[in-house]
């Protein structure tokens, strides 16, 4: 939180703390209720960063959370644009830490920033619309797209999203004949895309945003097959501590390897899909 504070410039509201003026206020903190968020129009909305969850409230309620500190962010911050976006996202508690890490990229906050969206992080799945959406996946999947996942009954997954504060938990690529593969530690798994649904995991294919060829799409192929899937090449447990220490403790962050959230975070990526 106090990185992103270190890059924003303050908003002097002392002269009427009961009723400030907000037109030129974009994000707000209470880092002693360890919140932070943005001022979107009529609402504020507030990441809780103790319990990863996300809320809302209305202008006049601003004396809600006290004390809040009132910024502004320079590089240009479109609320309108931006109140549209959380709520594609249905105010998805990642995409908030998603925009807040990208101020340290002095990314302008508008149409044109083309940010990753988010699904929503909890959505129930009646039967008729979870076969629809797998359906629809399965038919929008590209060779070279990326599948994130996050299994709702696994510890593990429950595990690496606490440490690396990404909404999913794994990552594989769409390989020929729509498989799906993906590296693990105990190795590089080769599976059916179809065999992959199921109402426990939740999953989102990704596409990059700058698009690949035709041509770029068989040398991946080409590449997983050579490099990853007759080598049995596995994600190394060192790896995976190392991962841990460089979120925790800001260790190994020339030597790391890239985690879920790196990827997800780095907004290169557009949302195809979700089920």
């Amino acid at each position: 939180m106090q990185s992103i504070l270190k890059i924003l410039d303050p908003v002097d509201s002392t002269y009427n703390l009961k009723y400030p003026d907000l037109e030129n206020v974009h994000i707000v903190s209470s880092p002693k209720n360890n919140v932070m968020g943005f001022h979107l129009g009529r609402d504020f909305l507030l990441l809780d960063i103790t319990h990863y969850s996300s809320f809302r409230f209305k202008e006049g309620n601003f004396n809600h959370i006290n004390p809040l500190y009132l910024y502004s962010y320079k590089n240009g911050f479109d609320k309108e644009y931006m109140d549209h976006y959380f709520h594609e996202n249905e105010d998805n508690p990642y995409a908030i830490q998603f925009v807040m890490n990208m101020t340290h990229r002095s990314v302008s906050f508008n149409a044109a920033s083309d940010l990753t969206k988010f699904p929503p992080l909890f959505y129930r799945k009646p039967l008729p619309w979870y076969k629809e959406a797998c359906d629809r996946l399965l038919a929008h999947a590209e060779v070279g797209d990326s599948l994130f996942s996050y299994d709702r009954r696994s510890r593990i997954s429950k595990l690496i999203r606490r440490i690396d504060n990404s909404p999913w938990s794994h990552t594989d690529t769409i390989h020929l004949n729509k498989e799906v593969v993906g590296m693990t530690v105990s190795g590089y798994n080769r599976n059916n895309l179809a065999e992959c649904f199921d109402p426990s995991m939740d999953i989102a294919l990704y596409r990059y945003k700058g698009g690949l060829t035709e041509e770029q799409k068989v040398s991946m192929a080409l590449y997983i097959e050579i490099n990853f899937l007759s080598k049995k090449i596995r994600f190394a447990w060192r790896d995976v501590i190392k991962i841990f220490l460089k979120r925790n403790y800001g260790l190994f962050k020339n030597s790391c390897p890239p985690s879920v959230s790196d990827l997800i975070y780095s907004n290169n990526f557009q949302l195809i899909d979700y089920c």
